[in-house]
């Protein structure tokens, strides 16, 4: 009696799984939420002055990398040579 409660259980959360992922997929399919669709077409609506007078156009402004194009170079072996084996030894190939 024990096997068949637990194969109908088993059963019972497979269906269920896959009933959740036609489910998943189908809503994918007819759109989602549709956000990406609401932002894009408000996007499209607003000219560029309209949004950099809206307040995520000015918040974007002040979070801007103040330090664009002033930052150290990343690399500081750029100059030097940093193989110490370049020219001691020679590949006979």
């Amino acid at each position: 009696m024990e096997n068949k409660s637990r194969t109908i259980v088993i059963a019972a959360v497979v269906t269920l799984v896959i009933a959740v992922g036609i489910g998943f997929w189908y809503w994918q399919k007819k759109g989602g939420l549709g956000i990406d669709q609401q932002a894009t077409s408000l996007a499209e609506k607003l000219s560029p002055a309209e949004v950099k007078g809206s307040l995520g156009g000015q918040i974007f402004e002040q979070t801007q990398n103040p330090l664009k194009g002033k930052l150290p170079p990343t690399n500081p072996f750029e100059k030097t040579e940093t193989n110490p084996l370049k020219n001691v030894y020679q590949n006979p190939f």
